[in-house]
């Protein structure tokens, strides 16, 4: 049987979990699980939600070895040593300074000297669509997760990028200064709220509620789209250009209403006179676990291993 991960996708709302081939990157059957979960909560609380999804997940372990526990986690984190980092205000402000891996496999009642591999979840979405997903056959990608923030990684034969005049500092977008605030602020749920209540003067709950008002035919909605969508392209493109990007994967909830601002994008890539393949997620929710889990594989590890600490 093949050796397989533990691999699970954290975000500030829930846990995703799976059993995934170390070679294969497949997601073995039934061991699919997933929980919510209050950030805010303190940090026994959350390890216990997280330890309840992970402990379903294997319970389709069977005759599979396991070879490790691979993690995607949101920022901040220390991801070296498995540490959560001061979070004031933020996701998981009770986790600062606990040991996350030693809580886990004691949790899991595992081997206690089991493998435990963290990564940012934005960088293991990148790395599992390039490994086995949209941005497989591509030597140059951009991955692109819109949702409560603005997620993004570099990658380059499967092993992101962090360092280097052709990327950004820290390999990511997020922080870049975009509008008088920052991307994540502009290129996320609050920025395409904030649009349409600069162009409307009304306010919506969030991205779902502002595209069925668009899909209903509110004008105002669109313009919103359309304009968040020519804003990003102009944005992101000079980095694609610079990276020699071969392909764009895009990801996230705000990619479920792509249609409406995706080719406002797509033409203001082309207005730069760069060419880049645009892809949609092909793993979808698996796409960061699955990136998660090829932390365990040892040659991909030792391509990465150094890159960890840069997170």
């Amino acid at each position: 049987m093949e050796r397989v991960v533990l691999a699970c996708d954290i975000g500030g709302s829930h846990i995703s979990s799976a059993l995934v081939g170390v070679e294969s990157g497949t997601v073995v059957q039934r061991s699919r699980a997933a929980r919510a979960v209050d950030s805010a909560q303190g940090a026994e609380h959350i390890l216990e939600v997280w330890a309840q999804a992970l402990q379903d997940s294997l319970t389709a372990l069977g005759k599979h070895e396991l070879a490790g526990l691979g993690c995607a986690m949101p920022s901040p984190f220390d991801y070296r040593q498995g540490l959560g980092a001061p979070s004031t205000g933020r996701k998981y402000e009770s986790l600062e300074g606990v040991k996350v891996g030693d809580a886990l496999r004691s949790a899991l009642n595992v081997d206690p000297g089991l493998s435990v591999r963290f990564i940012n979840d934005a960088t293991a979405f990148a790395v599992g669509e390039a490994w086995r997903g949209a941005t497989a056959p591509y030597r140059r990608s951009v991955a692109l997760t819109l949702g409560t923030g603005l997620g993004s990684a570099f990658i380059h034969n499967g092993v992101p990028v962090l360092e280097g005049a052709v990327v950004p500092p820290q390999g990511c977008l997020w922080h870049l200064p975009c509008h008088h605030g920052l991307a994540d602020d502009f290129f996320s749920t609050r920025g395409f709220v904030a649009e349409y209540a600069a162009v409307s003067g009304q306010t919506v709950s969030g991205v779902r509620a502002l595209a069925d008002r668009a899909r209903e035919g509110d004008d105002s909605a669109v313009v919103a789209f359309r304009r968040r969508g020519k804003q990003l392209g102009e944005f992101v493109g000079p980095w694609l250009k610079g990276f020699g990007a071969e392909s764009l994967v895009v990801g996230g909830n705000i990619a479920k209403a792509y249609t409406l601002w995706g080719p406002a994008m797509e033409h203001a890539l082309e207005a730069s006179d760069f060419a880049v393949d645009v892809r949609f997620s092909t793993l979808h929710e698996d796409a960061a676990v699955v990136g998660a889990a090829r932390l365990l594989d040892e040659q991909f590890w030792q391509s990465i291993e150094h890159l960890i600490e840069l997170m």
